[in-house]
This record gives C-alpha cells, structure tokens and sequence, in this order.
C-alpha cells in the first residue's frame, strides 16, 4: 500500500553492521565513477530493497527482518547521501548534498514510504542549513517530484503523531 513499515531507522538509515573502512577513499572513487545522478539512483534501489524487504517481513509477521543485500558501495553511499557527511565525519558541500538528495528524489518511484524516506532523512537533515527551507518551498511549485515529497510527508507524518510544521506549509 505504500506506506512505511513501522521501523522506519532500519529501512531508511545506515544497517547496524556497516564496516566504514577505506570510506573516505572508496566515496571519492564513487564520485568520480559513477556520478551523482547514478548516486541517487543506488541510494534509492538501496531504500527500495530494505523498503520492501521490511514490508514482506511485516506481512508474514516473521521475527526477524530479512536481512538487506547491500554491499559496501552502498553502505558508503548511504553514509553520505543520509547525514550529508563525508566518510570521514565532515559536512560535504552543500551543493553536492543537494545534487545528491536532488537525484535521488528524480530516482524517487512514486511511493510514499520511499519518500518518507528521503523527505525524514536527506531533506530534513539538510533543512537545517541556510536556504534549503525556502529552496524546497519554490521548488515545490515547479518541480513536479518535490510537490509529491511535500504530499508524501504529509501522507506519512501522522502516523508519527505529527500534523503540523515545514511540510504540512
């Protein structure tokens, strides 16, 4: 149905298991491979396999939680595109940041759990900088994907006993 299974810190954020070294080296090498907009894209194939992983493990009331496949280029991206740092701990530009969250979202399905995802992670993580509030509301009236994040949160955030604040503007 689309909606976020209840554990959204699993299926949305880093695994518990991540091995982070040769981070620094292996982001940089990623970077220049692969490039942002195909960033966004695995980020989001990452979010859709724990996504949906989750949801079969809710619908068959197993225990335990199937365990993701993602590999290490994976973890480090996530590393990143989720807190907006570096491997090595520091803030990466802004720029990147947005082009990052940007492309991920374009990479987005139209599913609300997945941008649940990005707008309780990336975006919101990223609204605490300079500008990127404002920048998000203009967007919202000319970018068809970032109105659809706006109407994602919206959807989602109740069921976190929240009904008010920057995404219900």
């Amino acid at each position: 149905d689309g909606s976020r299974p209840k554990d959204h810190t699993l299926r949305c954020g880093l695994s518990d298991d991540v091995d982070m070294d040769g981070a620094p080296e292996r982001w940089n090498e990623l970077l220049a491979q692969l490039g942002v907009e195909e960033l966004g894209r695995r980020y989001i194939a990452m979010l859709e396999r724990r996504v949906d992983n989750l949801r079969r493990s809710e619908e068959n009331r197993s225990a335990a939680v199937a365990q993701d496949e993602v590999d290490a280029a994976e973890e480090v991206i996530a590393s990143v595109v989720w807190p907006g740092e570096d491997p090595d701990g520091g803030q990466i530009p802004l720029v990147l940041w947005w082009r990052l969250a940007m492309a991920a979202l374009h990479a987005c399905p139209d599913d609300d759990g997945l941008l649940w995802c990005l707008g309780d992670g990336p975006f919101d993580h990223m609204r605490k900088l300079p500008g990127v509030e404002e920048r998000l509301l203009t967007m919202r009236d000319t970018d068809d994907k970032v109105r659809r994040l706006f109407t994602a949160m919206r959807n989602e955030l109740p069921s976190e006993g929240v009904t008010s604040g920057f995404w219900f503007q």
